[in-house]
């Protein structure tokens, strides 16, 4: 999800243009996405403060030289609540996935 700024619109793939006109275009090398749906409920509290989702254009980041990696990165909690963050149990794949 994405706050309301500068980037309204702007795809993962604009989002790492934008770092890349501010930054050394060697500064990232893989992007991770978000492969969750996200809940209806979760879409209209985003909504009350004018969050929107960032459209994840994975051929295009590629294009770009970036290794992708696309995860399901939401848990929902017990009332229905969504988290996103470093945790939780696809953190142990997003690992394993990395070869490290």
């Amino acid at each position: 999800m994405r706050q309301p700024s500068e980037t309204d619109g702007y795809s993962a793939s604009d989002h790492l243009r934008a770092m890349h006109e501010h930054t050394s275009p060697d500064l990232v090398d893989m992007v991770v996405l978000s492969s969750s749906r996200i809940l209806s409920a979760a879409r209209r509290r985003y909504a009350d403060y004018e969050a929107q989702p960032i459209k994840n254009d994975r051929h295009r980041l590629e294009r770009m030289g970036v290794r992708v990696i696309k995860e399901d990165l939401t848990a929902t909690g017990r009332f229905g609540t969504t988290r996103t963050g470093w945790h939780g149990c696809w953190f142990d794949s997003l690992v394993s996935s990395l070869s490290l």
